[in-house]
């Protein structure tokens, strides 16, 4: 293909990820325009919120690409948007973003902000990779 992905992951002597690393590169290498034509993929996506110290909340979320999908899910970016107005929820630490995915894998992460963002409503939250369905 035109396109491809590479993965390293540096583990230690137990097997634990200590380091994960993903890049692509086209046999072109000033070409990624290959990165348009990937098949749109659909994500699942489950979080819940608790509370974390000093007024703050924690989303924990799980994003993951069903094994059955055509491809990766390249630049996945997650956000926490207020369910009220649709705003995002910032300023808000992320433990991760912008990551792809294979099919058949699952990301945890999670999100990090003050309580009063919300104003009293709940969240949503939105995982969208670059090859999304419009």
């Amino acid at each position: 293909s035109d396109v491809h992905f590479i993965r390293l992951k540096l583990r230690d002597k137990d097997g634990h990820v200590l380091s994960e690393n993903n890049y692509w590169r086209g046999n072109n290498r000033s070409d990624f325009s290959a990165l348009n034509s990937l098949k749109p993929v659909k994500l699942s996506v489950s979080s819940r919120m608790e509370k974390a110290e000093s007024g703050k909340v924690l989303i924990k979320a799980s994003v993951s690409l069903p094994s059955s999908a055509p491809n990766v899910a390249f630049a996945v970016h997650v956000q926490a948007l207020r369910k009220s107005d649709g705003e995002r929820l910032l300023p808000a630490i992320m433990s991760d973003n912008y990551f792809t995915l294979m099919p058949g894998e699952k990301k945890e992460l999670s999100i990090q902000f003050d309580e009063t963002l919300l104003q009293g409503g709940g969240y949503t939250l939105t995982a969208t990779p670059y090859n999304h369905h419009h």
